[in-house]
Formats: structure tokens, C-alpha cells, sequence
């Protein structure tokens, strides 16, 4: 018995861990650089975060309308907007429409400038 809750203490954290699961986004600069950015939901009392180029940018993500390829905002913590729209469309097997291509219109920061595309998120 004290063996089985040894070993269920000891996997418990590890449990815990797969829960933060990044979705890993990609996308291509108006230069034609390539870029990656790491998203975490944070949910309703936790900030999303995004890892980008090793920097840790906190937030809220939110979308801007009720359509099913909805446009995306991300308000950092210190007041900087990003504002993408969805630019290509793809319907799924459900005959759901999903958003396959974001790009960035609004920037408030050059890291990620205006017309940077972002493709749909691969979840890991």
C-alpha cells in the first residue's frame, strides 16, 4: 500500500507537466524570414503566454467578432497590440469552417511587423 502511494506521489508532477502543452506556430515575415512562436492558454484567471525567440511575452488573447474564422487579438501585459486577420479559410469534416492563415494588420512592435502570416497551430 505505501509503495502504490509512493509511486502515485511520485508520477503526479509528471502528470501535471503534460498539461502545459505549447501550440507551436509558424509563420514567414513580409522579408520571407521564417519565424516560430510558442502559445500557451492561460484560461480565465491566468495570462496567455508566447515564447518568442526565447523572450516570454504575457497576455490575453481574444477574438473580435462571432464568425467562425474569427480575427485574433493579443493584448501584451504592458499595453502592446497585435491585431491578425484570418486570410484563409479551410472546412473540415464536420463541415466546420477553421482558420488555416492569420495575417498580422495592426503591430506594435518590429519583432513581429504588419503582414507577418502565421499558419494554424499544430497542437503537441
Amino acid at each position: 500500500m505505501k509503495a502504490a502511494i509512493r509511486m502515485t506521489l511520485a508520477v503526479l508532477p509528471f502528470v501535471f507537466l503534460t498539461a502545459c502543452v505549447p501550440a507551436k506556430i509558424s509563420g514567414q515575415k513580409p522579408d520571407g524570414t521564417k519565424i516560430k512562436i510558442q502559445f500557451y492558454p492561460g484560461g480565465p484567471k491566468l495570462d496567455d503566454l508566447v515564447i518568442f525567440e526565447g523572450k516570454n511575452y504575457f497576455g490575453k488573447v481574444s477574438e473580435l467578432d462571432n464568425d467562425p474564422a474569427k480575427d485574433i487579438r493579443f493584448t501584451l501585459n504592458e499595453g502592446k497590440i497585435f491585431i491578425a486577420e484570418c486570410t484563409a479559410v479551410q472546412v473540415d469534416k464536420a463541415n466546420t469552417p477553421k482558420c488555416m492563415e492569420y495575417e498580422i494588420y495592426r503591430s506594435d512592435d518590429e519583432a513581429i511587423p504588419e503582414r507577418t502570416v502565421f499558419y494554424r497551430p499544430r497542437w503537441y
